[in-house]
């Protein structure tokens, strides 16, 4: 499905699942993905967004791999980073519980990617909010 909407484009999974994308790619070997490891947790979620409120290297808009704002996410592909995406998808993780990965540096990451998009817009958008 998601191909079809993008005909023509690179769309690429950032999932933190293994086992999912295994299964995708047994249904769809076509379909590019990279499985990730979040570093943030949902219990840290009112930690993070205070940290990223008060922190001045949260405030910059810069590269998130060289970013010293805890938010920031530097586990993605380098081309994650490099290409001028003309949307980002943040979608929920697997669950919502205390340990569970929180999505509070994707979603400030995908921010920052959009952000430093020289030529055009990127459109960011958050799913299951």
């Amino acid at each position: 499905m998601w191909t079809s909407l993008n005909y023509g484009g690179r769309t690429v999974f950032l999932e933190e699942d293994k086992s999912w994308i295994e299964q995708i790619q047994t249904k769809f070997p076509s379909l590019e993905s990279h499985h990730v490891v979040y570093d943030t947790k949902v219990h840290q979620s009112d930690e993070l967004m205070r940290s990223g409120m008060e922190q001045e290297d949260c405030k910059k808009v810069s590269d998130p791999r060289f970013s010293k704002c805890e938010l920031a996410h530097k586990g993605f592909p380098s081309e994650v980073y490099d290409i001028e995406w003309d949307v980002i998808m943040v979608d929920a993780p697997t669950g919502y519980f205390e340990g569970a990965p929180g999505r509070m540096s994707a979603i400030y990451t995908a921010g920052l990617i959009a952000r430093n998009r020289e030529n055009g817009d990127t459109d960011v958008f958050v799913h299951d909010v």
